[in-house]
């Protein structure tokens, strides 16, 4: 039958076969199955006359087991032959990587090799020790295309500080999306006036207004993402408050906390993703940033602590979606018991807070020792309903519990401790809006829902909180 058929109608039928990703770690789900128990000699021709199929290369290697990196080298370079020309998308990650891990190197070399047909590249290079000369040959590698990348348009590169390579990517003509950049000195270099998205992290050598140069090229980036080591050197001098970066197009901003919100200027944003904690009715920094650039926000993630925050709630009444999760502060050592989203809820039940809010996404954590009732959560959650009944559309609590990873004793404490009222439950199961409270253990697959209301809408989720759940630390 094979025979039969013209190469392109083959390549067609193997490329729907095909997961988009080679990569080994993930499961795919294949559209259809197709077998084929003996490969003839026209299908292979056909596969390997078709290079966009090996044009997508993930790898996943540990430097210290060689054999099976010498392999997976091999596979490498015969991926890179059966694509050419074709650009490519490679994605390398390779742990403990040492001065004498040659075979890991060689991967990244090769890998350099071939740096004119990258088009979208993710680098993971981790070891377990750093002392300042494991990775000198990295960075000569990665120096070698400084240059050469004529057609990349997205990196991510999670390395350490390597000497010399702060210039590597600074003349790519095509680069519009970073991510994980590090910045350890204030030399490093990027195509700031080209970029869409930045995603970057400020080390202990470099401080915000080490930065603002840069952030004032932002011509174009809509999507901004800033990681703070260390808070200490991320202040801003009063002086330099008074006159903030304007980023215009900026529509999405995470951050580690509040830095480098005292010094831009967002009059696009819709999308605030911060790990800020404070306390209630304190001065909110990232309410004086929404208040400055006039922006209408839509998405809000943060902790229980900021969001319950008047003055947040006055320069944010057109806000949809808010998303959140407990602070930072209390998951080591201990976490809050239930009663702190009681706090939330009863703060939200007032529907001049926040009044067209569409979606309430709370994620909480709790050990065994704390308090474990649940009966105030589920009663905030009514009377949240009823006084909210124009607009919430959904209520989606998830609450992480620490305990030994069975299924058994989860189900147990949950029937003890966590469980509604068979009144409340159906009170709210056939409410006006779509409520789901789950419980789960943190790290596997485990979850119990307490209520599940029959309105299912995952599938209608706005864009914003596809992924809600990977945004908030207490549930990883």
């Amino acid at each position: 039958m094979a025979n039969r058929l013209p190469f392109e109608i083959l390549q067609q039928i193997f490329a729907l076969s095909c997961p988009i990703s080679y990569s080994i770690t993930t499961p795919i789900v294949l559209p259809f199955h197709l077998t084929i128990s003996h490969v003839c000699l026209t299908w292979r021709q056909a596969i390997l006359g078709y290079p966009a199929l090996w044009s997508n290369i993930d790898i996943n290697a540990n430097a210290q087991d060689f054999h099976t990196l010498s392999r997976t080298h091999a596979l490498f370079q015969f991926a890179l032959a059966a694509s050419a020309p074709a650009m490519l998308s490679l994605s390398l990650r390779i742990t403990s990587l040492w001065e004498y891990d040659i075979g890991a190197e060689a991967v990244l070399e090769t890998a350099a090799w071939v740096s004119r047909r990258w088009r979208h590249v993710e680098i993971h290079i981790i070891s377990r020790l750093f002392t300042g000369g494991e990775y000198d040959g990295v960075g000569h590698i990665l120096c070698s295309v400084r240059d050469n990348i004529p057609h990349l348009e997205s990196l991510a590169l999670y390395t350490p500080c390597i000497p010399g390579a702060e210039n590597i990517f600074h003349n790519a003509p095509s680069l519009r999306h970073v991510n994980g950049f590090h910045a350890y000195n204030i030399l490093f270099k990027l195509p700031w006036s080209q970029l869409r998205t930045l995603a970057f992290t400020l080390s202990s050598g470099v401080g915000v207004t080490d930065i603002l140069p840069y952030l004032s090229n932002l011509r174009f980036c809509t999507c901004l993402e800033v990681l703070v080591i260390k808070d200490g050197f991320s202040s801003v001098p009063p002086n330099m408050r008074g006159f903030p970066i304007v980023l215009p197009r900026v529509h999405t901003v995470e951050s580690s906390n509040t830095q480098p919100f005292p010094i831009l200027n967002l009059p696009s944003l819709r999308r605030l993703s911060s790990a800020f904690e404070s306390p209630p009715n304190f001065t909110n920094p990232i309410a004086e940033m929404i208040t400055r650039s006039n922006a209408i926000l839509s998405t809000l993630i943060c902790p229980h602590t900021t969001c319950a925050n008047q003055q947040l709630a006055n320069c944010c009444p057109s806000l949809l979606h808010l998303v959140s999760h407990t602070p930072r502060l209390y998951l080591y050592p201990r976490s809050l018991p239930m009663a702190d989203v009681e706090t939330l809820l009863e703060w939200l039940n007032d529907s001049s807070r926040f009044p067209q809010l569409e979606s309430l996404n709370i994620a909480h954590h709790i050990e065994l020792r704390d308090d474990l009732c649940a009966d105030g959560v589920f009663a905030w959650v009514d009377a949240i309903m009823q006084a909210r009944a124009d607009t919430l559309r959904r209520v989606n609590i998830v609450v992480a519990i620490d305990m030994p990873r069975s299924s058994v004793q989860l189900a147990h404490v949950i029937k003890l401790y966590l469980s509604p009222s068979h009144e409340i439950r159906e009170r709210l199961e056939r409410g006006p809006c779509m409520v789901d409270i789950s419980f789960t253990i943190p790290g596997t697959d485990m979850r119990h829902h307490v209520v599940q209301s029959s309105k299912r809408e995952e599938n209608n989720l706005p864009e914003e909180l596809r992924d809600w759940e990977e945004d908030c630390p207490c549930l990883r």
